[in-house]
């Protein structure tokens, strides 16, 4: 490594790893990067914690910048005419945990003080649902 390299370069201590940029002149392949999956992981989530006026549109706004998002279902649950339930697809099961746990707790309106929060939950038992983009 260079002098430049060398000062760019950092040693986390609670891990004990180095850090930074040319760290053994290569850099990681983020498909070679697999997340610990909780064991009920699935491709699919249950969402919860939106609006009952949402529509489909909103929640896919939400999801579509997650790497694999395939589609958002809205379900109605027979209470009333408006939706109180979601389900949101993904490639793979590593890709809905990444979107479970940036969303988790998600505001939907930061304008309004009595707005509620999303809460994301993987959809149990196996889910291997097709995306069709």
């Amino acid at each position: 490594m260079t002098g430049f390299e060398l000062e760019m370069a950092g040693f986390d201590e609670s891990m004990g790893l180095p850090y930074g940029p040319y760290i053994n002149n290569e850099m990681l392949s983020v498909s070679s990067y697999e997340p610990h999956l909780p064991s009920d992981a699935s491709n699919t989530l249950h969402v919860e914690g939106f609006p009952p006026n949402c529509i489909r549109r909103e929640l896919a706004h939400i999801f579509r910048p997650f790497t694999g998002f395939c589609a958002v279902r809205l379900v109605n649950t027979g209470y009333s005419n408006r939706h109180v339930i979601a389900y949101a697809d993904f490639e793979t099961s590593a890709e809905a945990f990444s979107a479970m746990k940036s969303l988790q707790g998600y505001l939907f309106d930061m304008h309004d003080r009595y707005s509620v929060k999303l809460d994301l939950q993987f959809l149990p038992g196996p889910s291997k649902i097709c995306c069709l983009l």
